[in-house]
C-alpha cells in the first residue's frame, strides 16, 4: 500500500494506518497481528491522515480521490471529506463530502479539538477547514495566498500550528484565521 496516515491509540496499544492506495485502514494490535480495520466501502477512498477522538470513541480519516488509489477514475478528481469510523468495532458511520469552493480539493492532514471539532489541511486549494461536532459541512478556518501545500498541524490552545510543504510553519489564529 502507500500508508500515509498513523494513529496510536494508547488505551490498546493499538496502531492504526491510512492506506491510500487500498483505500483503507490497517490496524495492527500489540501483537504484531495487522487486519483491515473496517468492512470495503466504495465511499473510501485513498486514505490520508488519520485522528483519534478517544472521549467519542471515533477514529477519524482524511479521504481524497487521487491517482494512486485502487479503481480510481477520472470522475473522481477533486472528491475529498471525513470519514467517522466507531472506535469499537470499525463501523463506519458517515463521510462529510467537502464541497469545496471551485477549487481542485484533497485533505491530507487533520486534528481534533477536545470538543470535538475537526481541523483538516487541504493539499490542493490549500485551505484550512473545520468540521464542528455533528456539521454535515464545512467552514473555512483560513485560505492565504501564502499558503502552497499544506500538511501535518497540531492544535495549541486557540491557535493551529500547521506545516507548509513549501514555506515552512504557519501559526493561525482560530478565532480570526489570521
Amino acid at each position: 500500500g502507500v500508508i500515509e496516515g498513523i494513529a496510536y491509540r494508547p488505551s490498546t496499544k493499538d496502531v492504526f494506518l491510512g492506506d491510500v492506495h487500498h483505500r483503507c485502514i490497517w490496524r495492527r494490535d500489540p501483537s504484531g497481528s495487522v487486519v483491515q480495520f473496517h468492512a470495503a466501502d466504495e465511499a473510501i477512498l485513498g486514505v490520508f491522515g488519520l485522528a483519534l477522538d478517544e472521549p467519542r470513541q471515533t477514529l477519524w480519516a482524511a479521504v481524497a480521490a487521487v491517482p494512486e488509489m485502487e479503481g480510481y477514475t477520472p470522475e473522481q478528481k477533486g472528491h475529498t471529506g471525513l470519514a467517522e469510523f466507531d472506535l469499537a468495532n470499525g463501523e463506519l458511520r458517515r463521510v462529510v463530502a467537502l464541497a469545496g469552493d471551485g477549487r481542485q480539493n484533497a485533505l491530507g492532514d487533520l486534528v481534533v479539538a477536545p470538543d470535538g471539532t475537526v481541523y483538516a489541511t487541504d493539499f490542493k486549494a490549500p485551505i484550512i477547514w473545520k468540521l464542528a461536532p455533528g456539521a454535515e459541512e464545512f467552514q473555512k478556518v483560513a485560505d492565504a495566498a501564502v499558503f502552497a501545500s499544506l500538511q501535518g498541524l497540531a492544535l495549541q490552545g486557540s491557535m493551529l500550528v500547521v506545516a507548509d510543504h513549501a514555506n515552512g510553519l504557519f501559526a493561525v489564529e482560530l478565532a480570526t484565521g489570521n
